[in-house]
């Protein structure tokens, strides 16, 4: 655990020394050519009713609640770039959104930047250890990125609370999922 620590705790200055670059690059797109027609004009029809609401707010908590909705639309759209830069305004307002550190890591993660988006889950996991679906994604991502000995110290963190009584298959299949992960990495070695 104490490299998960020690990860976290870097975690805040890695994060605001990127801000000042980029997160996940800022030219980054995915295909959306499956998305049915309908649904892209409904994304691009919020969009621009969120950004006119977010152009004419003046109050910057509104706007940066506006600026989560536009980043979910791009996101949405597949254009990642500007979807990143709308979620940092969310979180310079809202250092702990959920849902802007949810989206980032998940973009990340997509894009193959494992490391950032481990970064941004790591926040989401300092503020909610004890939620099972908190606590696989950020095993997933600690495995993605060989950090296996961390992924089972936030596991056997878990499995020490009151919560985990209640979830006996999950930390059982949580810790089968990092052995294998751990098995595939030594295979490919």
């Amino acid at each position: 655990m104490k490299a998960f620590k020690t990860v976290v705790s870097l975690g805040a200055i890695a994060i605001l020394t990127f801000s000042l670059f980029s997160a996940c690059g800022t030219n980054y797109t995915v295909d959306i050519s499956n998305m049915p027609a309908a649904q892209k004009e409904q994304h691009e029809k919020l969009l621009k009713e969120y950004q006119d609401k977010y152009d004419a707010e003046q109050d910057e908590d509104k706007k940066a609640e506006y600026a989560s909705e536009i980043g979910f639309r791009y996101m949405n759209l597949g254009q990642y770039g500007k979807a990143i830069k709308y979620y940092k305004e969310v979180l310079a307002a809202f250092p702990s959104d959920y849902t802007a550190l949810t989206n980032l890591s998940v973009m990340c993660e997509e894009v193959g930047e494992i490391e950032k988006a481990l970064e941004y889950q790591q926040r989401i996991y300092e503020n909610d250890s004890l939620n099972p679906n908190v606590i696989a994604r950020t095993i997933k991502l600690l495995a993605k990125n060989y950090q296996f000995d961390d992924a089972v110290s936030v596991l056997e963190t878990f499995a020490k609370t009151d919560a985990a009584k209640d979830n006996v298959l999950f930390i059982s299949d949580q810790f089968s999922f990092i052995q294998e992960e751990r098995n595939k990495a030594a295979a490919s070695n």
